[in-house]
């Protein structure tokens, strides 16, 4: 006799483990399986996470709003979503995750700004598909996300179902093994009180206040209507990045998606002779071109001094610009090339040594690209725009050797566009983490302490924030008297606002760097004050602008 169905509880109730179709059988369709919900119970555990991280989400965000709460809150969502997950995976991305959160709470608590939030969301995202046992790829990361509102919804209709897995209850003996004492304490604890008159109106006293606190908290903090909403938006996000439904069966069975891909699996297929007359001769060719201008950029570039009127802009800015787009048009010619079709190993041997040659060219445009961005830099200092410029050189670069890479090991096309998208956000990650400012600014004062001016057009042409602000008390050290005064305008005016606002800031808006930068102000007030004058302060500052306006 045949056995009866599986039994509820033993079918796979991992959203990410449904099996995978197979791809390339005979007939050479792909047929993805139908995947029926088997969404587990919830689990008590899981829904205490969900209520902590509504009252953190409340306290941080809807009542506060500011960078630190916003630093809390993510700080806190990450182990809590860790505790409520059922998969509780943990991988080399976990740890990555979870260290790269930590790591943006503490930039946001220094100096946070709206980019950071976004990538905090970002990051919360990818650590709950690392939870689940995926790897943040994009062809995961988009369905996940889209998949978080209706996970919630269904995780809330199980909570008000009350399907919950069964855990253990304590037994009537041990349930009254509690309660009975703490019975008798309450009872004989009263007949005591009343025994003593002058104790019972002391604690009655206290009670009462104690009673008109709670009641004037529990009134200051009624919910509203558009708080209510905002619980329920949190409640639902949660519940989908930790109990996400059941994965869509025909992203893996498309077989581009699949996180396990190895070299042995990737179909190649031999291409005509055309192909390789093609791509052997555009390589040729691409070698020529990239040798020849190779010689030109240093010749005209790396060793000469720059004559006055030199266009700075063009060539440093512009100029680096599109060689950047020419690495990147460059990454994805060569990834096109080898992007599976094959050829005889003969003819392959030739493309293959082709590619290296024009691959080693590449590397040499990207230290031309380098040498550009330092040129305007030697020119008039660091800016924020200059920093975007090395680490989105850098995260083409990267993006290269991942294509070479690719090509040596045999990966897929789809592991190539994963691995650059990680790139691609490592780049802005630290972009949006570093304190972009101050660093650019350091820079900026060391040379003009050291007697180069240009880099003070950097303080007047920019907006600095306060994390920038704190390197500039040492400009007051300058020998240049312009540069000196105009330095001591800025500061003294951010001095100013700090002295008209509100002392008592609710502490999710308190940001250290700005804390750091008024304690060195008002130390420094003896000295900033000689510019309480606004208008000998505005007088200063428009002399220092016009005077690094040269260098512009």
């Amino acid at each position: 006799m045949a056995d009866g169905p599986e039994d509820a509880t033993d079918l796979q109730d991992d959203a990410f483990d449904a099996p995978r179709p197979t791809i390339g059988e005979s007939t050479g369709a792909v047929k993805p399986e139908i995947v029926q919900d088997t969404r587990p119970p919830g689990s008590p555990l899981e829904l205490i996470a969900a209520l902590a991280t509504i009252v953190v989400a409340d306290f941080t965000i809807y009542r506060g709003g500011g960078y630190s709460g916003w630093a809390v809150s993510f700080a806190l969502l990450a182990p809590l979503m860790f505790v409520a997950s059922r998969r509780r995976a943990w991988s080399g991305w976990t740890l990555l995750l979870f260290g790269l959160i930590l790591l943006l709470s503490a930039r946001l608590s220094w100096l946070g700004s709206d980019a950071l939030i976004a990538a905090g969301a970002f990051f919360i995202i990818g650590f709950g598909l690392a939870i689940a046992g995926r790897a943040p790829c994009i062809g995961d990361f988009i369905p996940f996300v889209a998949q978080l509102v209706p996970a919630g919804f269904l995780g809330l209709i199980d909570y008000r179902t009350g399907r919950f897995a069964n855990f253990a209850r304590p037994s009537r003996s041990a349930t009254w093994s509690l309660l009975m004492p703490m019975l008798a304490v309450l009872v004989f604890g009263i007949i005591f009180l009343m025994a003593n008159p002058d104790l019972a109106h002391a604690i009655n006293e206290r009670v009462q206040l104690f009673v008109e606190h709670i009641w004037s908290t529990l009134a200051a903090y009624c919910p509203q209507g558009s708080q209510i909403i905002f619980w329920c938006i949190v409640a639902i996000i949660f519940i989908g990045l930790v109990r996400p439904l059941v994965w869509p069966a025909f992203l893996d069975s498309l077989g581009k998606f699949s996180s396990h891909e190895t070299p042995a699996e990737i179909t190649t297929t031999t291409a005509p002779a055309l192909y390789h007359a093609a791509y052997r001769n555009t390589l040729i060719a691409l070698v020529a071109l990239f040798t020849v201008y190779l010689a030109f950029e240093f010749k005209t570039l790396w060793f000469r001094e720059f004559p006055s009127g030199f266009h700075y802009s063009g060539y440093a800015h512009e100029g680096a610009a599109w060689l950047t787009v020419a690495l990147a048009l460059a990454t994805a010619t060569l990834s096109w090339m080898f992007r599976g079709h094959g050829v005889d190993e003969p003819r392959k041997l030739v493309l293959l040594r082709l590619a290296w040659v024009w691959s080693a060219l590449n590397f040499l445009l990207a230290v031309a690209v380098y040498h550009r961005l330092m040129i305007y830099v030697d020119f008039n200092g660091m800016t924020r725009m200059r920093v975007v410029g090395f680490l989105g050189v850098t995260a083409v670069v990267i993006g290269f050797a991942l294509v070479v890479y690719k090509i040596s090991r045999g990966r897929s096309f789809i592991w190539l566009i994963r691995r650059q998208l990680w790139t691609l956000a490592l780049m802005i990650y630290l972009f949006v983490v570093a304190p972009v400012d101050y660093l650019a600014h350091s820079y900026n004062v060391r040379r003009i302490l050291a007697g180069d001016p240009a880099p003070a057009v950097q303080l007047s042409v920019h907006p600095i924030d306060d994390g920038g602000l704190l390197a500039l008390p040492a400009a007051l050290q300058s020998d240049n008297a312009v540069i000196r005064e105009g330095a001591r305008a800025i500061l003294s005016e951010r001095l100013e606002e700090f002295r008209s606002r509100c002392p008592t800031e609710p502490w999710d808006r308190h940001q250290f760097a700005t804390e750091q930068l008024e304690a060195r102000l008002t130390e420094m007030r003896d000295e900033l004050d000689t510019f309480i004058d606004i208008e000998a302060r505005r007088k200063a500052r428009a002399q220092f602008d016009e005077y690094v306006y040269q260098w512009f």
